[in-house]
C-alpha cells in the first residue's frame, strides 16, 4: 500500500483521510514509510482535490497534531467523524473545494491557478471572483464564480 492507496481506502471507509504522516500512521502503521509523500502534499496541497476527485481539502485543528490537512467527501459532521477515529477536531475550515470528475475534463491547468492566495487575501479574492456575472453555459469560470459565492455565504461574508 502506498500513500495514495491509503487515502483512497480511507476516503471509501471513513469519508475522510488525514494528510499527515503521524495521523495516517495511527490509522495504518504501514504508511509510515511514505512520510515524504505526505510531506510533499503538505507543502503543496493544491493538487489533492484533482488527484482524489470528489474530495475537498480542509484544515482541521486537532490537539496534539496542530493544523492538519484533511481530505473529505463531505463536510457534514466531519469533526465528529474525525473524533470517532481518535482525532477530536476543534475547528474545521474549507481550503479547496472538491473537483468533480466531469469538471476535470473541462479544466485547463494554469500556472496562475496553482499559486494559492495568501490567507489574508482569501476573502478579497473570493469577493472579486463572486462579483462577476457567471456565464450562462457550464464552464470552469461559472463553477469558480458559484463556488466563491457559496463559500462567502457559508463564511458569513458579504460579496
Amino acid at each position: 500500500m502506498n500513500a495514495s492507496d491509503f487515502i483512497t481506502r480511507q476516503l471509501a471507509a471513513a469519508g475522510w483521510a488525514p494528510i499527515h504522516t503521524e495521523a495516517a500512521q495511527m490509522l495504518r502503521p504501514e504508511v509510515a514509510r511514505y512520510f515524504q509523500t505526505f510531506n510533499a502534499w503538505q507543502r503543496s496541497p493544491a493538487g489533492l482535490p484533482r488527484a482524489f476527485p470528489g474530495a475537498a481539502l480542509y484544515k482541521a485543528r486537532v490537539p496534539g497534531f496542530g493544523d492538519m490537512l484533511v481530505l473529505s467527501r463531505s463536510a457534514v459532521f466531519l469533526a465528529e467523524r474525525m473524533d470517532w477515529l481518535g482525532f477530536p477536531a476543534t475547528a474545521v475550515e474549507l481550503m479547496l473545494p472538491a473537483v468533480r470528475p466531469s469538471a476535470m475534463a473541462a479544466a485547463v491547468p494554469s500556472r496562475r491557478a496553482a499559486a494559492a492566495p495568501k490567507p489574508d487575501d482569501r476573502l478579497d479574492r473570493l469577493r472579486e471572483i463572486a462579483g462577476h456575472e457567471p456565464p450562462a453555459h457550464d464552464c470552469q469560470r461559472r463553477r469558480e464564480i458559484l463556488a466563491a459565492r457559496l463559500e462567502l455565504a457559508n463564511a458569513g461574508a458579504v460579496a
